[in-house]
């Protein structure tokens, strides 16, 4: 039995995390993009940084449609 999943929202809360998300989020975009079973998706950035963790997830949400960035004024501890 084939099991179809039409639409999927992955969140990533991310702080502080400049040296990994890209890598990271290429890596979430590849293996979704590979699932048979996912026709639909999007991967959500909600971000606590204070580093330039902003910067590079904006950055790849240009190049990855499916990407979105969101930031949270407050601090995650």
């Amino acid at each position: 039995m084939k099991h179809e999943i039409s639409d999927i929202s992955v969140v990533v809360p991310t702080k502080n995390e400049e040296k990994i998300i890209e890598k990271n989020l290429r890596k979430i975009h590849n293996y979704l993009k590979k699932c048979n079973s996912v026709r639909k998706f999007e991967i959500l950035v909600c971000d606590f940084s204070t580093d330039s963790t902003p910067a590079k997830a904006q950055n790849i949400s240009k190049e990855l449609r499916e990407v979105r960035y969101t930031c949270h004024g407050t601090p995650a501890s």
